[in-house]
């Protein structure tokens, strides 16, 4: 049933629904792939990578030094990942939990000693948003309850929003260690270029409600009234049905054209790019003067920090993660309440604000410069490390 793993050295075996390969695959299991890649543990230890096995994934692959094993559906991978552990049990040392709402409760399956629960945000007021009513209360009430489950174990989580969060529900503060976010590519040089081009607003996400899509189209749609030239690009896996049940529909009220192609000379127009590569989405962030992140809740927000390090601020939701992704709002655009028309407000202020935009490119470029890869895996080392010795 299992492809057997020789291993001399112990095993550190993460359990996820998502691995980097998955079509659904976002910041969380970005987060693990890089920690992994440049963590110092793994030359002590062999990380083994349990996840769902999707269309076109190999059962096994094999990331630098870590084994990516994907196994059943999104139900059935919670019974192959505690075969797989039995059967090897003798050399895992600790099996970490990664919930990103689905998890594997190994409370129950998994000796104390080896548990570690890893999380990055919480759904919360989320479930009501793609569920309203009594399913989303429901969904809630049972996050609550099955989290609460995880609250004696250590635990990592990415920002100290998640931890409060967790701390609310009764986590014990002390067994909650943040793992900072990071950042892979080259920040720009400092001190910062000017703009070339001061019409381009970016959303990089999600075609999804609770991300806030609609607020950042309807805030751009109000925002043409004071700049005819001004452009929006949304660059992310494209949702037909989305585009043409919420984004169309708004257009249409407003008479702007959606294209598949950025051109700079075309006017009211929404650019639908897809998912385009890293280094043109990177390309899209430095030319663009402001990324636009709406999102109702996050763990961290890696868009913005991955902008501000090319020299673009991002305007935010006075949300769980985004907050701290603009340092309270110190480095960035932070909404005072989260609505199309305060996205509209703070659009305006990069525009008419000369001083106070180069103030906030210059803060959010020096806050976020810290946030590297190399400093996350030296993170999970010493907690690793620590929970080794307790």
């Amino acid at each position: 049933m299992f492809t057997k793993v020789k291993a001399k050295k112990p095993i550190i075996l993460f359990l996820s629904w998502r691995d980097f390969e998955h079509p659904q695959s976002g910041g969380a299991e970005v987060f693990t792939t890089e920690m992994l890649r440049r963590c110092q543990v793994r030359n002590s230890h062999r990380i083994i990578h349990f996840s769902t096995l999707t269309n076109g994934n190999k059962i096994l692959s094999r990331d630098n030094k870590t084994i990516y094993i994907k196994k059943g559906n999104w139900i059935s991978v919670l019974f192959f990942a505690m075969m797989f552990y039995f059967s090897h049990r003798k050399r895992i040392q600790f099996v970490v939990d990664q919930c990103n709402t689905h998890r594997f409760f190994i409370p129950f399956w998994v000796p104390k000693r080896k548990q570690i629960f890893f999380i990055h945000q919480l759904t919360k007021e989320i479930w009501q948003i793609k569920l309203p009513g009594f399913m989303g209360a429901i969904g809630e009430f049972t996050e609550n309850i099955m989290l609460k489950i995880y609250s004696k174990m250590a635990t990592m989580t990415v920002s100290p929003s998640t931890k409060k969060d967790l701390e609310d529900l009764g986590f014990n503060e002390n067994l909650v260690k943040i793992i900072p976010e990071g950042v892979a590519h080259k920040p720009a040089s400092f001190p910062l270029e000017q703009k070339q081009n001061k019409n381009l607003f970016l959303y990089v996400g999600r075609y999804s409600e609770y991300k806030g899509l609609p607020d950042a189209t309807n805030a751009f749609v109000k925002y043409l009234s004071y700049n005819k030239d001004a452009q929006f690009m949304i660059i992310g896996s494209k949702n037909e049905d989305y585009i043409e049940n919420v984004l169309k529909p708004i257009c249409d009220r407003h008479d702007i054209q959606l294209a598949d192609e950025f051109n700079p000379n075309n006017k009211r127009t929404i650019t639908l790019m897809g998912r385009v590569s890293e280094e043109d989405k990177l390309m899209y962030m430095k030319k663009a003067i402001a990324l636009i992140y709406p999102s109702r809740r996050e763990g961290w927000g890696l868009g913005v920090s991955e902008a501000a390090i090319l020299g673009t601020p991002s305007i935010v939701y006075n949300s769980p993660g985004l907050i701290d992704a603009v340092d309270q709002g110190r480095a960035g655009y932070l909404c005072k309440e989260n609505t199309s028309e305060e996205l509209l407000s703070n659009m305006l202020l990069v525009t008419n604000n000369n001083k106070k935009y180069s103030e906030l490119r210059e803060m959010a470029y020096k806050y976020s410069i810290q946030f590297r890869w190399e400093n996350t895996a030296l993170a999970f080392d010493e907690f690793i490390k620590e929970k080794k010795y307790a």
